[in-house]
């Protein structure tokens, strides 16, 4: 395919590339769905697209189309065909029966969310728009952004990442994939709403954070959850062309070709399952995994064969028999409640590391990070989780009040995140429950999409519940002024990424989360 050099650089649809400027050589490379002065500046580019209804490409015309580079008889004429057409040659690989364009050719979205469309939201905001402008954010309010993202990382599990740089200062020291995803999924938003961020501007971001959060999560998508992510996404390319372009057709330079892809994720979606087969850097990663193991340089393709067939009988025994598998671990629970009143306290003892399924619980952790000044010393306090719900919403946990006990009896906790304080081993009639002491995050809710907030308990009033009923280890980031305490889930594109790409040190590993992010 051609990309940005053609008329139709959008590889899965016939959708004409619009300019932004009158002057001779200017580029038909950007993709508004309702350029304005299209007659002036487009004057062959429709006056609308409707996202719902593209023109896709489809397996004939791409064929028609190289039938006509094949029979071209110079140099030119192929290139104007390239151009014209968005088509440049055919592939080796594609020559197969097994091709069917254009779903051979997946989305990318380690590249085109964090890598694309990330920096380019925030050179936008930083220094592609003048301060007059909506979607301007004031230097002053990015430099504070930048100080607050540079210290946040101390009430980050280190289980989820590294340290994240100050994007203000390191935005062009080569700032990694993971510290985008930080931005994306965890500070721009709660910081934005604490420095007082354009609402509008926020409000439109959230929905590429709820549509990249929905399309990288780890589970089976249903056809209208489906038709729910591409009205999610087609909501914020149109409020996003409206706020970013509105009636100045020389800002349609901002409808570059990587956001206007996003409308293509849900079909990517249906094509592929996940969004994330399609990821440049999982196939890069099982690449590197499968070079490591070939030792017979003779016959390398062999060997890499038995390699893979002894990984999949592996897989399917342990699916058969859980308990051969490293990650399988018992729980022990219990049938029912005990009493209150009968529970014996046999252990006042802190645990400082409870393993879990797929967590692992912590009070503090040090990393010593080479090239900082402060480098020694740089203390991770994270003690907040997330209570496990179950059918209903109604938790699957006992809430007891540890003061005052006889007035106020075991009762279903409506708690949804909270604080621990210490970890205790109870005992009675020879049976052993650990428990967690907390105090809870009240008043939950959500300003935007995506983003939860409360505030801490003003009367310290602490609890206790069986650690089984923590559902998830979470990341917060307080707001001194406000008070205001944001969670930060685990979000689904730390699973693309090994430790070292995370920013994690080797001593450190990376856990796994096979499960799916509730954000209701």
């Amino acid at each position: 395919m051609s990309g940005h050099s053609a008329i139709y650089g959008d590889r899965f649809t016939k959708v004409q590339g619009a300019r932004s400027s009158t002057q001779t050589g200017a580029k038909a490379q950007y993709y508004p769905t309702g350029p304005p002065e299209n007659e002036t500046y487009n004057p062959t580019h429709p006056a609308t697209y409707d996202l719902t209804n593209l023109p896709r490409r489809s397996q004939t015309d791409y064929w028609i189309m190289l039938c006509k580079i094949d029979t071209a008889t110079s140099k030119c004429q192929i290139a104007a065909i390239s151009r014209d057409t968005g088509v440049a040659r055919i592939p080796l690989c594609v020559a197969s029966p097994a091709f069917l364009h254009p779903s051979y050719f997946p989305i990318d979205p380690f590249h085109l969310f964090y890598e694309n469309c990330m920096p380019f939201v925030w050179d936008t905001w930083t220094t592609g728009s003048k301060p007059r402008e909506r979607v301007h954010i004031p230097a002053d309010k990015i430099e504070a952004l930048g100080a607050l993202v540079g210290v946040a990382y101390k009430t980050l599990p280190p289980v989820f990442c590294g340290t994240i740089r100050d994007p203000h200062l390191k935005r062009q020291s080569q700032y990694k994939a993971y510290e985008w995803m930080a931005l994306l999924h965890w500070y721009i938003l709660p910081m934005g709403l604490e420095l007082e961020f354009d609402f509008s501007v926020l409000n439109n971001f959230s929905y590429f954070v709820e549509a990249v959060q929905t399309a990288m999560m780890i589970k089976s998508h249903s056809q209208n959850d489906l038709k729910a992510l591409q009205g999610i996404i087609n909501t914020f390319l149109k409020t996003y062309e409206a706020l970013y372009v509105g009636n100045d057709p020389t800002k349609i330079l901002r409808c570059c070709l990587c956001v206007f892809q996003l409308v293509h994720v849900p079909i990517h979606i249906s094509w592929y399952g996940s969004i994330r087969n399609g990821s440049q850097a999982t196939i890069e990663r099982e690449i590197g995994h499968a070079e490591h193991q070939i030792h017979l340089k003779t016959h390398p393709f062999a060997n890499l064969e038995n390699i893979i067939v002894k990984n999949e009988m592996v897989r399917v025994v342990q699916l058969y028999h859980p308990t051969l598998s490293p990650l399988w671990a018992k729980d022990r629970t219990f049938a029912s409640p005990l009493p209150s009143r009968s529970w014996k306290l046999s252990q006042a003892l802190r645990i400082n590391k409870l393993q879990m399924t797929k967590h692992t619980l912590r009070s503090r952790i040090s990393e010593v990070h080479p090239g900082r000044q402060d480098s020694y010393n740089l203390t991770r306090d994270y003690r907040w989780f997330e209570v496990r719900r179950g059918k209903g919403d109604a938790l699957l946990v006992v809430l007891m009040p540890l003061s005052n006990r006889s007035k106020h009896p075991p009762q279903t906790s409506t708690h949804q995140f909270a604080e621990a304080i210490a970890f205790y081993l109870l005992s009675y009639l020879g049976q052993e429950r650990t428990v967690v002491v907390y105090t809870p995050l009240e008043g939950v809710n959500s300003p935007l999409k995506t983003v939860r907030r409360g505030k801490g308990d003003a009367l310290l009033v602490i609890f206790a519940i069986e650690t089984a009923s923590v559902s998830n280890l979470v990341g917060i980031w307080e707001a001194k002024d406000s008070g205001n305490v944001y969670v930060l889930r685990k979000h689904p594109g730390l699973e693309m990424l090994d430790t070292s790409q995370c920013g994690l040190p080797h001593g450190l590993e990376k856990e796994a989360d096979d499960g799916e992010t509730d954000d209701s």
